[in-house]
């Protein structure tokens, strides 16, 4: 959802209208699809993992059918509700239908190839296009590096967090794994070429916050917050990849921190574009997304059980 507003905002448009909110509702039923089709695809591979045992799919509360129903709804919705806000503009649909496919292509095939990290990346980079080119077909310089920014954190985000917090389902494919490490009695133990792999991503991310924040001219003192996220992903990202004791649930916070941090860096780098005010919405908005939603899916209210 926030890339999707970014992605609008750096368009040219207001953050603070109507339009901007159709986008956030946009991006959140696209973020339900994504996540209903990924159990729905998942399911008999989720019977199998015990962290996956509390998924309404695996308890009953919802049937497969009823789940196969929903998405086609939320499918239904994003797509007839995007034509209502782009006035037939084809360039935006066909951004949607590339995001969907590849969002398709992961959730289906994410368990058996180690390019479904890549198929995801594709699908949310595309997505961040939706809105940008609903209004501009010139590509700014602060446009290509928000995807840029999308596309190593959801590499760091599936090809690491996402593999590490399943290295223990030895039945799926795992990028980690096929780069050495192991995981043997509770120890964690990455390789050299996992390390470095998560390190690249991470160090990458960092610099292209930087330069966010030098293109759009932003303030001293959001330079500043920025610089302070970047420090703090770097330091929890380090913490995430650490070999020694595993242990699921703790491993999962620092996922998630990582990713808040993360997104907090680059909210601060385009306070340029944003201004605080827009820096505040999309910092607090967010944040009562995540946790209302963790809170219904997960009974928490800042990590998911996953």
């Amino acid at each position: 959802m926030p890339g999707v507003v970014l992605g609008y905002v750096l368009a040219g448009n207001p953050l603070f209208d109507i339009r901007a909110l159709a986008w956030a509702l946009f991006g959140l039923v696209f973020h339900a699809w994504g996540f209903v089709q990924n159990n729905i695809f998942d399911y008999e591979h989720d019977r199998k993992d015990p962290s996956k045992a509390h998924h309404p799919l695996m308890t009953g509360e919802i049937t497969w059918s009823q789940a196969v129903a929903l998405d086609m709804v939320l499918l239904f919705v994003m797509v007839f509700g995007l034509m209502g806000m782009t006035l037939g503009n084809p360039f935006p649909q066909v951004a949607l239908m590339v995001s969907i496919a590849f969002g398709t292509l992961y959730n289906y095939r994410c368990k058996q190839t180690l390019l479904g990290p890549l198929y995801i990346t594709a699908s949310f980079t595309s997505l961040v296009f939706v809105p940008y080119v609903a209004y501009s077909l010139t590509v700014s310089l602060a446009m290509w590096l928000l995807i840029a920014f999308a596309a190593f954190l959801m590499l760091f985000q599936i090809s690491v967090s996402g593999y590490l917090k399943d290295i223990s389902v030895t039945s799926e494919v795992n990028l980690l794994r096929a780069l050495g490490s192991t995981l043997n009695g509770g120890e964690l133990k990455l390789s050299l070429q996992a390390e470095l792999y998560a390190y690249t991503l991470t160090v990458v991310k960092s610099l292209i916050i930087a330069a966010i924040t030098v293109i759009v001219q932003t303030s001293t003192w959001a330079f500043v917050a920025a610089g302070l996220m970047v420090a703090a992903f770097l330091v929890m990202s380090g913490d995430l990849v650490r070999n020694g004791p595993y242990e699921h649930d703790k491993r999962v916070k620092q996922m998630s921190l990582v990713e808040v941090l993360s997104y907090f860096a680059l909210v601060f780098a385009v306070e340029g574009v944003l201004g605080w005010q827009g820096v505040t919405a999309l910092i607090l908005l967010p944040m009562v997304w995540f946790m209302a939603m963790n809170k219904i899916m997960w009974n928490r209210a800042f990590t998911p059980r996953v």
